[in-house]
């Protein structure tokens, strides 16, 4: 087996340097951003959450309404934190994979400013009633465009970026990002243009909807969140990814079946349409399979004593809930009563939380400590963000599959009375609560140890300059991480 197809090359400590150099500011921008959106979100699913046992919960404030509350934390969590994370992994994997510095970095952290002013705008549209009314795509139309002018900066940034590459042989993670890239716009501006600016009449909208939906998470943010692992894994293991034809195989299956899957069973639309995304949403195991296969193998290979770093067993966790993910969409595509219940929410759970979340907190983990040059203060808030996003993603997806069984069970039963199933369910929404809770703590606790590592960047900072007689040197050595490169 070819070894550059299946290990990056590496790179010399002064292309390391220069590397992170360019990419420090703004990907420091971007995942503060992101993880400021993640516990945003977060608070919010949680108030959400709790307005499905106690629907009093803020019931005098008409801003914090369950129709205003749902949809501002979809999209902060999908536009705020999960593609504000993903662009700059993504940018980060083409400059060490490329071994080349990012592209006009300073134009990157001025752009990401204005992805955020987009999502303000769209949550606080939202919330003043301005929402469009379609899942995932609430966001008013003037947010939608900001946000559509910065993705084509990011864009160009990354292109370019990769087409300055050093290093000919393409690794898989590139195959995903690359497509990703190019996902993205043509599912968004689709979706958009159908939907908001020209929208399409009567059942079309729905059909526009589902496909939106299945397209954004199947195509958009799967490729980012599988790059990452399919990088990260081998990289802190220290092996070669185990299969290359393997890795090629799950890219083609979910490139494939994921643009087909994410219409309901139970849809309004031709038959043909639905049976066609159910067997895509089935066959969607086959690239989860791939994957999980290619990466076990590959922790496999290394030595049985060998301890899990903190990054391994973030990706290790993310990997797992990305295969629950796609096998609890899979059982929802046979079963169409599972479309009107809490079924489909514990996928998105699974989606958002329990595999990018933990993709992206990995990846941090790995990643800020190389560009700031020092470790994350705490190693006891640290724990808390894997354990308590692990155990509140399970906890929260696992009520939420349990009410959805229990629910569609009594929706199929016309004898039985609406209410009776509603109350039925509220143990399972407080624990649906609960591992919400678990999520929002594990949010504010990674939000709170990355402030905490860029305070004490810039305090020690300016204890240098003061030093030096307020003249600020041309570069400020910083102490080495404790983490190899």
């Amino acid at each position: 087996m070819n070894e550059p197809s299946t290990k990056p090359v590496a790179s010399p400590p002064e292309l390391l340097a220069e590397i992170d150099r360019s990419c420090r500011l703004p990907l420091l921008v971007l995942f503060f951003s992101a993880l400021t959106w993640l516990a945003a979100g977060s608070v919010l699913a949680l108030i959400a959450s709790v307005q499905l046992h106690a629907p009093a919960f803020f019931g005098e404030c008409p801003w914090f309404t369950y129709g205003h509350v749902r949809p501002a934390a979809n999209n902060a969590l999908v536009f705020g934190f999960a593609s504000q994370a993903g662009i700059a992994l993504a940018l980060w994997l083409f400059c060490r994979l490329g071994r080349t510095p990012l592209f006009r970095p300073l134009a990157v952290a001025i752009t990401a400013l204005f992805w955020n002013l987009g999502v303000t705008a769209g949550i606080v549209g939202i919330f003043t009633g301005g929402s469009t009314g379609f899942e995932w795509l609430e966001m008013p139309r003037y947010a939608s465009s900001i946000l559509f002018a910065a993705y084509a900066v990011f864009g160009v940034c990354a292109l370019l970026t990769f087409r300055s590459r050093r290093e000919a042989v393409l690794y898989p993670s590139q195959w995903y990002l690359l497509a990703a890239l190019f996902w993205f716009p043509w599912i968004y501006s689709a979706a958009q243009l159908l939907l908001v600016v020209h929208p399409v009449r009567g059942v079309m909208q729905a059909a526009v909807n589902h496909w939106f939906t299945g397209n954004f998470f199947n195509l958009w943010l799967a490729p980012l969140g599988l790059a990452v692992i399919l990088y990260f894994i081998p990289k802190v293991m220290e092996r070669p990814l185990h299969s290359r034809q393997l890795a090629l195989l799950g890219f083609w299956t979910l490139a494939i079946f994921g643009s087909w899957a994410g219409t309901h069973p139970g849809a309004p639309l031709p038959a043909w349409v639905n049976s066609v995304s159910s067997a895509a949403s089935v066959l969607l195991l086959v690239p989860a399979v791939c994957v999980a296969l290619n990466l076990s193998r590959t922790i496999a290979s290394r030595a049985s004593d060998a301890k899990p770093t903190r990054t391994c067993l973030f990706m290790s966790g993310a990997a797992l809930g990305y295969l629950l993910a796609v096998l609890v969409g899979a059982c929802a595509a046979l079963c169409p009563v599972m479309e009107f219940t809490h079924f489909a929410a514990a996928q998105t759970q699974l989606m958002i939380f329990g595999f990018f979340a933990l993709a992206v907190g990995g990846a941090a983990y790995y990643i800020v400590p190389r560009l700031v040059q020092r470790e994350f203060p705490s190693a006891g808030l640290a724990k808390l963000h894997l354990f308590g996003g692990g155990l509140g993603a399970l906890i929260s997806a696992i009520a939420l599959i349990i009410a959805g069984f229990l629910q569609g069970r009594g929706l199929g039963n016309p004898a039985t009375p609406f209410l009776d199933v509603a109350a039925s369910l509220k143990p399972l929404l407080l624990l649906n609560t609960l591992g919400v809770a678990l999520l929002a703590l594990a949010a504010l606790a990674f939000l709170g140890n990355f402030a905490w590592l860029l305070a004490r960047c810039a305090r020690e900072c300016c204890a240098q300059c003061c030093s030096c007689g307020n003249s600020a040197p041309a570069e400020v050595k910083l102490k080495p991480a404790g983490a190899r490169r």
